[in-house]
């Protein structure tokens, strides 16, 4: 649990029942849009996805689970031909059936973490260490500045000057009732 922000599901990716992703959000002016790359496996059967939010509009793209890459040091997510870490992402999404296509890349600098303590290792403080805990939750950043620009269908999102902020949540599915990413 003291470093919740690398991909924790390799011991986890066991059961049937698990979802692990990243959130990655972007702001300038009145201009937003979110990223979520994730892993989602219900009832054994495994899923990679990247959710796209704008302010009028949500994506979720589904990739085959051997188009997941991880790695923990350096950390990144590629899920596709796309990359997160917390330093840039870079994006090269294009699905026909939703006729979407998002490129481009954005840097961040200036990250600002948040304390950590042995008692309190990340935003969870000392439920960290609670073992049984049906959700678990890490900021990666509370806020970054961002350059570079983003290409979703016809428009550009420009975000030099641009604020962002990076988080995470990871969780045993254990209940039929906990919120799980559908194709529908």
């Amino acid at each position: 649990m003291k470093n919740t922000e690398i991909f924790q599901g390799n011991k986890k990716l066991r059961y049937k029942n698990y979802f692990e992703g990243w959130y990655f959000k972007h702001s300038v002016e009145d201009l937003g849009i979110a990223f979520i790359p994730g892993i989602s496996i219900q009832n054994g059967n495994e899923r990679a996805f990247i959710q796209v939010i704008t302010k009028t509009t949500t994506y979720c793209v589904f990739y085959n689970f051997n188009e997941v890459q991880f790695s923990s040091s350096p950390f990144f997510v590629r899920i596709g031909k796309s990359f997160f870490s917390k330093e840039k992402i870079a994006l090269d999404i294009n699905d026909r059936k939703q006729d979407l296509k998002i490129y481009g890349s954005l840097h961040y600098s200036n990250i600002q973490n948040i304390q950590k303590t042995r008692w309190s290792p990340n935003i969870m403080g000392p439920f960290s260490h609670v073992p049984f805990m049906e959700c678990n939750h890490a900021i990666l950043s509370m806020k970054h500045d961002i350059t570079g620009k983003i290409f979703v269908n016809d428009s550009i999102y420009d975000f030099n000057n641009g604020q962002g902020y990076i988080e995470k949540d990871f969780r045993d599915l254990i209940s039929k009732n906990i919120f799980m990413v559908s194709s529908k």
